[in-house]
């Protein structure tokens, strides 16, 4: 297999095998993972796995499946901006900017399966921030009859809660994953794309906290939820936004009303006393407040967001993102507009967002907004307000494409 710039490269077998053996010592004293069952330990490719994405260290995990070399299909933000970048690189990885459709992407990945290589892709692209299943492309489906080989599924459960998107840290508790044959290269020819594509999201949908319920595993600090105020900024009892905060770790209290929930450790949220409104499982808290966002959305003409920002914009050569000034950005039906200063001129940028239902996010920090290849990560001076523009942002998405 050629290997220019813009080929596929087989992963290295010595930068991959120390890779292997770090990730399987970490799953197992650090993740407490267990494969329960596991189709593909001895297959030989080509074959594509389609993934669930509950948290960032799946990729680690899903590489203790086989002693075979995988390639791994990641998001160029997180790619670009891994301190480990070369070494990943090494490891074959191919690189997507998220909800675009680039040539060049496409064909590294068509030339690992004609190299007979496993490629493995997580079709929704970003890890939950609420426990719920992150919406997938709709181009995916088409995507994976394209591939025209065997396709597994590998299902993750456990890995939302023991790191959360929007905490710090990892917390100890059991992850279990599962890798069973999906369909056959036969059966896939017999799908069209839109039967492809609503299969995939309903074996790929999942809500952590409802499978939680039949797990109960027990979470080392579980209890704590710092930083889950920022996914669930509405108060269900006074109907406030971002007035929530945490109380001794695992409180969090409406500042407004005085409403309060506990969580227990093994991540369930139960009411302070008997006046107080509650939800056991944030995902329901999290569904009820983007249902209430919805209703708000399509009752009000003109809808819009509008914040002040810094931003930050991905260097290449260093591989991590600079700060370029301060700015301003909107969100309206149709696009981002993005007002800002770099190289002493002021330049706006408008990108279309018909096409894109999630954006890469750190709940009470930033956005990214991707143009091309290039990325703009939007640090609102209210951080409290970044879950609910990606939600708004999420809304859009299904009004534009009834």
């Amino acid at each position: 297999m050629k290997k220019g710039k813009n080929k596929f490269k087989i992963p290295n077998f010595l930068i991959y095998g120390i890779l292997q053996l770090a990730s399987k010592l970490i799953s197992k004293f650090k993740f407490n993972l267990k494969i329960e069952k596991n189709e593909i330990k001895k297959l030989k490719g080509p074959y594509v796995v389609i993934a669930n994405h509950e948290s960032s260290i799946d990729f680690i995990n899903m590489v203790c499946a086989t002693n075979k070399r995988i390639t791994f299909v990641i998001s160029n933000s997180f790619y670009q901006s891994l301190k480990i970048h070369k070494l990943i690189k090494m490891a074959g990885v191919i690189a997507k900017q998220q909800f675009q459709t680039n040539p060049s992407d496409l064909k590294k990945m068509k030339e690992a399966i004609s190299a007979k290589r496993p490629l493995v892709i997580y079709p929704a692209g970003l890890m939950t921030a609420n426990g719920v299943a992150t919406p997938i492309p709709e181009a995916t489906g088409k995507f994976i009859k394209w591939l025209g080989v065997d396709v597994y599924v590998a299902k993750t459960e456990g890995s939302y809660l023991t790191n959360p998107k929007w905490g710090k840290g990892f917390r100890k508790g059991k992850i279990t994953l599962n890798i069973t044959k999906f369909l056959s290269k036969e059966e896939l020819k017999e799908k069209n794309p839109d039967q492809l594509q609503k299969l995939i999201c309903d074996t790929l949908y999942y809500d952590a906290y409802k499978n939680q319920e039949t797990n109960l595993v027990k979470y080392t600090n579980g209890d704590n939820v710092n930083g889950l105020e920022n996914v669930l900024y509405w108060c269900p009892k006074c109907n406030k936004q971002f007035k929530n905060v945490i109380i001794n770790n695992n409180s969090i209290k409406c500042e407004h009303c005085g409403n309060e929930v506990y969580a227990d450790e093994y991540g369930f949220l139960y009411p302070k006393t008997e006046n107080d409104v509650c939800f056991k499982h944030p995902s329901d808290w999290y569904k009820e407040l983007y249902n209430n966002l919805y209703k708000e959305i399509t009752t009000t003409e003109n809808y819009c967001l509008e914040s002040n920002m810094t931003l930050k914009m991905l260097d290449y050569k260093k591989h991590q993102f600079v700060e370029v000034s301060k700015g301003h950005i909107k969100l309206d039906k149709e696009k981002f507009t993005l007002n800002f200063i770099e190289n002493n001129q002021e330049k706006q940028v408008e990108v279309l967002i018909k096409s894109i239902p999630i954006l890469p996010s750190k709940p009470g920090i930033h956005l990214e907004v991707q143009d091309g290849n290039t990325i703009y990560r939007c640090c609102l001076d209210n951080g409290k307000e970044v879950t609910k523009w990606i939600d708004v942002l999420n809304i859009f998405y299904e009004l534009n494409n009834k």
